[in-house]
């Protein structure tokens, strides 16, 4: 109880009132850049943020403040790209599994946290020290000239094969690159 008598204290001398530091709270989730699965840190100062926010609403008893339908909208519609999609997927299947509950503030929480683990166990595959993929499987797919090339030189064994007009200028591009190349 001391260290919630601390705490108060600060928070009414930084802030002035219990209002005004909820409104900071909710201006920290609220606002801010859009945030993506594949921006490590974004996400991280996200949830952070979240996590503080939450945190401290559920202490000072006022997690309501946060879980409107509105509140949930503004904080979730910073997600873009696969967060979102994943966000989508994941709460309509909360919902489905227990229809009696919503997506509350801490599920939304637990999820920025599952998908921030995700997102940093997804670079580590990636990343490794030698900088070779951490799959030895996986080889690199060829470039757009490579591909390019491939076509170009690809010869069609079977006379009675029809050629597109592309595959005309690629075969006629051969013959200038094969003479080049040799």
């Amino acid at each position: 109880m001391e260290g919630y008598k601390k705490a108060w204290e600060l928070l009414e001398t930084r802030h002035g009132n219990k209002r005004t530091y909820i409104q900071h709270l909710m201006k920290g989730v609220c606002r801010g850049p859009s945030v993506r699965m594949n921006d490590i840190k974004g996400l991280r100062l996200f949830t952070d943020a979240l996590n503080t926010c939450v945190r401290d609403l559920k202490v000072m008893g006022e997690l309501k403040q946060i879980e409107t339908y509105e509140s949930m909208r503004v904080i979730t519609r910073r997600f873009k790209g696969k967060l979102r999609d994943d966000y989508v997927d994941e709460s309509h299947r909360h919902e489905e599994l227990d229809s009696a509950t919503s997506c509350d503030a801490e599920w939304l929480l637990t999820f920025t946290k599952n998908m921030l683990r995700k997102a940093e166990k997804d670079r580590e595959q990636i990343e490794e020290p030698s900088g070779q993929h951490a799959n030895p499987s996986c080889k690199s797919l060829p470039t757009q000239k490579t591909m390019e090339l491939m076509t170009a030189a690809s010869k069609v064994t079977d006379s009675s094969l029809t050629q597109s007009a592309l595959c005309v200028r690629n075969v006629i591009t051969s013959k200038h690159v094969g003479a080049s190349l040799i």
